[in-house]
């Protein structure tokens, strides 16, 4: 899988997690908390995997 691919699946959870998050506090589910930190938790390490995986160039250096 190809970066571009990578960073749109993450994008597309990210969203999706925001929207799962929302729907649980409209219906105001006991479980959002676990939810939410599970989720954060998981969504976190990929969108830091995508950053450790990608060639990023520095342009400061």
């Amino acid at each position: 899988m190809d970066k571009n691919t990578y960073r749109t699946v993450m994008f597309v959870l990210s969203v999706v997690f925001a929207a799962l998050i929302g729907i649980l506090a409209v219906l105001g589910n006991d479980n959002i908390g676990v939810v939410a930190a599970v989720g954060g938790i998981l969504l976190g390490l990929g969108w830091a995997l995508y950053g450790v995986l990608t060639n990023r160039k520095n342009s400061a250096a």
